[in-house]
């Protein structure tokens, strides 16, 4: 028997060949952790699909070679390139300024008197509910929803990018768009 219970496979022999043979191939070859690696689930293409990698033999290691899942348009630039437009846009970046009062508007003024209006005449509930929810909607829509996250900021100046940014957009002549959480 083999681990946890399963029927072996292959013999101990074999195995230890196998590793060896892929030892001695890939034994110096290491994954190569850069900071663009991070960004990679951030990637969009211009038309809104993700950028995927794709590998060559004939490929610079300092370069993504990208294609779009959707369009299937392809996008060359220079990791030293995307870092430094993501750094300058990082620098560059003021969050949302949000108002902290709340203006009702017309609606959610119309709203409110029919609500009250049918919470003192109740003669179809079904009604007033559905005004309530209503006036629900309408008053959230009254307020300004911030764009980013309070920790935004804090995670641009510890250079946290994975964190901060929700996604880049890169189209077919390198042209760099960072939006931010």
């Amino acid at each position: 028997m083999g681990a946890d219970g399963y029927p072996v496979l292959i013999d101990a022999e074999t195995f230890q060949s196998v590793q060896s043979r892929l030892q001695k191939k890939w034994g110096d070859h290491t994954r190569r952790d850069c900071p663009v690696s991070a960004l990679r689930e951030t990637l969009r293409c211009s038309c809104g699909g993700h950028l995927k990698r794709w590998f060559s033999s004939v490929h610079k290691t300092d370069t993504l070679y990208l294609r779009c899942a959707e369009c299937g348009g392809e996008v060359v630039i220079p990791d030293a390139d995307l870092l430094a437009e993501v750094e300058q846009q990082a620098a560059e970046y003021t969050p949302p300024t949000v108002s902290a009062s709340y203006t009702p508007s017309e609606e959610v003024v119309r709203l409110s008197n029919a609500i009250n209006r049918g919470l003192e005449k109740p003669e179809r509930p079904e009604d007033v509910v559905a005004l309530i929810l209503q006036g629900i909607s309408t008053r959230y829509a009254c307020f300004e929803t911030p764009e980013a996250s309070p920790d935004t900021q804090r995670l641009i100046k510890e250079k946290a990018y994975a964190q901060a940014i929700k996604y880049i957009t890169i189209t077919a002549e390198n042209g760099v768009t960072v939006t931010f959480k």
